[in-house]
């Protein structure tokens, strides 16, 4: 498999802000720890001091998770068990429990987070464990029900209630079989095992997930993190009485929002005035305070007075569920952590929350743009030269470049004409002036049939020409859609098995030995 490296510029799949976040812009420095041209590892995690308790309330709560599930191999002990040395730190990742991961940026958000812990140690002598969160609390049932395997969609149509990790497995192994028929794993296949171990003893969407994401990276040093693990939310209580109490975040990120703004970027959150939901056994409701000073569960039953919410707070701390404003400070409240790794969105939704972290006393992380990847055959490099094309030229707009191609292989644009058209018929308008004024109009209206006699001309041409072209003009649209099935981009869109089979089943392998590591891009793979 070879491997081609593109900038991000003119590629339109980053925003203006991360654009000039990496081009580490000045003005963007107030908004982040480090701009990528000044990252000092060494100077970050000597600053991040990390308390021995929460250390070890951390590793108790791992050991445990990972005993649950029947996943505390001793690599894997031995991996959380270094946490407890003050001189160890994480980079994380996180993302939704999607459908059997998901779209393929999953993988490549976790194999990006592996990659920089094992630059972290190679270049900067720092031991560093990565880690991804699982956003088992989120309640966006739409957004992570659904998994597309080449041009198959596969939808779990089933209520949700409340946080999803917390929902059972029915009809899941419906949906499995209909991704075995489209990938063609047939019953002996390794995958087909697997799924019957990871469904086994799983009461959870949640353990499902934990599994599944584990036994693919097994020989991987990636420790796996529930963001709803009750024995976590202990350490988080002091930070969530604030915002009850306090209600801290609310002006701090919309004063950082608003400079963003001013900068003339676009904002990616808005903050509540409480930024914490409450978890019922089926339900995930925001807090508010109502009229009257009592919080609230929006749209729900529940309502306490200040000292009652202050009590259920410390007899369930488990039951408090930050939202996405809060959610980045818990997991670097409760993590010895030197950088996220994410994607644009996200990155961009951070910038927003360093004033909260430093009102909450809490270090703020490096931020790190994913890798993007491209996967495709081959063959394309082929098609893409006896088109005469460059890949490049597959993330512009479909239209204008088949129009503009189309326009190469013969003469078809009318402009010169229309032109010269305008220029004889100014001398027939000055002509019908000096005859009679009212004459003008009537010029000028034959001038506009003739312009519009042209533009259909023009559009006649360009049939024809297309008619002629047909095969080749088809490829094209082929291409395009390899990078951007149904319009989407290939990450965003195609689950990471189905481009695994592309790859001959070789895809992670190569993705872990040949990704760049702080070299933002589009990494383009042809197997």
């Amino acid at each position: 498999m070879e491997m081609k490296h593109l900038e991000h510029r003119n590629l339109g799949l980053i925003p203006e802000l991360i654009q000039d976040y990496i081009d580490a812009k000045p003005e963007l420095g107030s908004f982040v720890n480090q701009l990528p041209n000044a990252f000092d590892w060494r100077a970050l995690a000597q600053d991040r001091m990390f308390p021995q308790d929460r250390r070890d309330v951390l590793i108790d709560a791992l050991i445990k998770r990972y005993e649950s599930n029947n996943r505390l191999s001793s690599f894997r002990k031995k991996t959380i068990e270094l946490l407890r040395k003050d001189d160890v730190f994480t980079v994380t990742t996180g993302h939704q429990l999607n459908l059997f991961t998901g779209p393929a940026f999953f993988f490549y958000k976790i194999i990006s987070s592996i990659k920089l812990a094992q630059h972290l140690e190679e270049e900067h002598n720092l031991k560093v464990i990565p880690i991804y969160w699982m956003a088992s609390e989120d309640h966006d049932w739409d957004e992570i029900k659904h998994t597309t395997a080449f041009r198959s969609k596969i939808n779990w149509d089933r209520p949700s209630e409340g946080a999803v990790g917390d929902m059972d497995l029915a009809g899941i192994d419906v949906l499995f079989e209909a991704l075995c028929e489209v990938l063609k794993w047939d019953e002996g296949h390794v995958m087909r095992q697997q799924f019957h171990d990871w469904k086994s003893g799983s009461n959870s969407l949640a353990d499902f997930h934990f599994k599944m994401v584990n036994d693919i990276f097994a020989s991987d040093e990636l420790l796996i993190l529930d963001g709803n693990d009750r024995d976590l939310k202990p350490c988080f209580a002091p930070i969530m009485e604030r915002e009850l109490m306090e209600q801290v975040s609310y002006p701090v990120v919309n004063s950082i929002t608003q400079k963003i703004k001013d900068l003339n970027y676009k904002d990616q959150i808005n903050p509540r005035e409480i930024n914490l939901f409450y978890l019922g056994e089926k339900s995930r409701r925001r807090i508010e305070i109502n009229p009257e000073g009592r919080f609230v569960e929006f749209e729900g039953e529940r309502s306490w007075t200040k000292e009652e919410i202050l009590e259920e707070l410390k007899q369930h701390p488990e039951r408090f569920s930050p939202n996405v404003v809060l959610r980045p400070l818990y997991q670097e409240y409760i993590l010895p952590n030197l950088a996220y790794i994410g994607g644009p969105g996200e990155l961009a939704y951070w910038m927003q929350l360093k004033s909260m972290f430093e009102a909450f006393s809490t270090p703020f992380p490096n931020l790190i743009l994913r890798n993007n990847v491209l996967v495709l055959q081959s063959n394309v490099q082929q098609k893409l030269e006896k088109l005469s094309l460059e890949l490049e030229d597959l993330f512009s707009d479909q239209e204008r470049l088949i129009a503009e191609w189309s326009d190469q292989k013969g003469e078809v644009s009318l402009v010169d004409a229309a032109r010269e058209l305008e220029q004889v018929y100014e001398g027939i308008i000055q002509k019908a002036l000096s005859i009679d004024p009212q004459l003008d109009a009537t010029v000028r209206a034959a001038l506009q049939r003739q312009k519009k006699e042209l533009e259909g001309l023009e559009k006649r041409f360009r049939k024809a020409i297309k008619q002629q072209e047909e095969v080749s003009i088809r490829q094209i649209e082929g291409l395009f859609s390899m990078v951007f099935p149904e319009g989407v981009f290939q990450e965003r869109q195609q689950s990471f098995f189905a481009l695994n089979e592309l790859a001959g089943g070789e895809l992670k392998q190569k993705l872990s030995s040949k990704l760049p590591v702080l070299e933002p891009g589009l990494s383009v793979v042809y197997v």
